[in-house]
């Protein structure tokens, strides 16, 4: 029924080289360590949303191999969880200098630097890239995604902790 086997998504994985593994390693403790705060309720979205994008990714490596359409689950859940988590940080729901604020913060954060390669990658999909995912190490920066990740973080952080918040207006 699969083409590949998990040693296979292994292998491609590895052979992104230690920077993807060391992305890959940091962004999943960080949403895994949701488990241990799952008394707040954006915990639980948080383990929803990977718990969703296991169950759509596994089949279509195996069907597929590592490749671009993977970035799409994350695109369907990552949107809706950043927007949720920068709105409880503006609300106040969730406070930045708690355990589980600052949690949340760099969950928050990762989100969003996924999510910038994910927009790339859907793109490229959707263009026609249904090639194995891998990384060219003899490649220039990619600037554009770089600055993109940089802007991306600087307005979900200004929005979260804006100024213009209705609760700090001063009549």
């Amino acid at each position: 029924m699969f083409e590949y086997s998990p040693a296979d998504i292994s292998s491609q994985i590895s052979a992104l080289g230690p920077a993807m593994g060391i992305w890959l390693r940091t962004i999943g403790i960080a949403n895994l360590l949701s488990v241990l705060v799952l008394k707040h309720i954006q915990a639980r979205w948080v383990l929803a949303a990977i718990l969703f994008i296991a169950v759509t990714n596994i089949p279509i490596f195996l069907s597929y191999g590592l490749i671009k359409l993977g970035s799409v689950p994350h695109l369907i859940v990552w949107v809706p969880l950043i927007v949720y988590l920068a709105r409880e940080f503006r609300g106040g729901k969730i406070q930045p200098k708690t355990p589980f604020g600052i949690w949340a913060l760099v969950t928050l954060m990762l989100i969003v630097i996924s999510v910038v390669f994910d927009v790339r990658d859907t793109v490229q999909y959707i263009l026609g890239d249904r090639a194995q995912m891998e990384i060219d190490p003899n490649a220039p920066p990619p600037y554009i995604t770089l600055l993109a990740i940089v802007l991306s973080i600087f307005a979900v952080v200004a929005y979260s902790f804006g100024f213009n918040r209705r609760n700090d207006r001063k009549p």
